[in-house]
């Protein structure tokens, strides 16, 4: 897969003529025994959990957090598979981030003077969406309302409605700053962006995440 991926890049800058015959040598941070241990991996988790889950593909990028080098990068299950469009490289495309940009909100909530113990009201909110010029009313995974929660409670239980009153509270702008500041480099919908930005209502890459 990582030698693959290389050609194209090689004759894009050098020309196929360097490729075949000016003995080219490439350096890579990539480690080949993690590299093929994490393409098995993520192969056998696929096939192992893939079919309950619906999900045929995957992808994973390993970096060393000292250095930000790349030690192993899996863009597809299968570059050769067509069937799941396996030459589309899902470390760089951009999907849905789910719950995972909820801690930064926090995080822009605390930035603003809340702390853990800060009590949001876990209870049914219609909240509106200017990107959208719409409402909508978020809904906990749990299937009922806590009352009030701790900051810290409703993070670690991954509150929705809570999320959502949280980013309310701390900004969308103020939190897409936040998420700039540690790295996110997606964040450029013209339409801009409403408070379902924290539940998953964006698109990230997996190399920001």
């Amino acid at each position: 897969g990582v030698q693959t991926c290389a050609l194209p890049i090689m004759r894009r800058r050098f020309g196929e003529n360097a490729l075949r015959d000016q003995g080219l040598e490439v350096t890579t941070t990539i480690d080949l025994s993690l590299q093929h241990k994490t393409e098995a991996t993520l192969n056998k988790t696929i096939a192992d959990f893939g079919d309950a889950a619906g999900a045929h593909n995957g992808a994973f990028v390993g970096l060393d957090p000292k250095t930000g080098q790349i030690l192993t990068y899996v863009g597809s299950r299968d570059y050769f598979d067509d069937k799941i469009e396996g030459r589309n490289d899902n470390v760089v495309a951009r999907n849905s981030p789910g719950s995972t940009l909820k801690p930064f909100t926090y995080m822009t909530a605390f930035m603003n003077g809340w702390g853990t113990g800060t009590a949001i009201m876990d209870t049914p909110v219609s909240v509106a969406d200017p990107s959208t010029g719409g409402t909508f009313s978020p809904r906990d995974p749990i299937g009922s309302y806590l009352g009030p929660v701790a900051a810290d409670r409703a993070l670690g239980n991954s509150l929705n409605v809570t999320a959502i009153k949280t980013i309310v509270s701390a900004g969308v702008q103020n939190t897409i700053g936040t998420l700039k500041k540690a790295g996110y480099t997606t964040f450029d919908n013209p339409g801009g962006y409403g408070p379902a930005l924290t539940t998953g209502g964006s698109e990230i890459t997996l190399l920001d995440q």
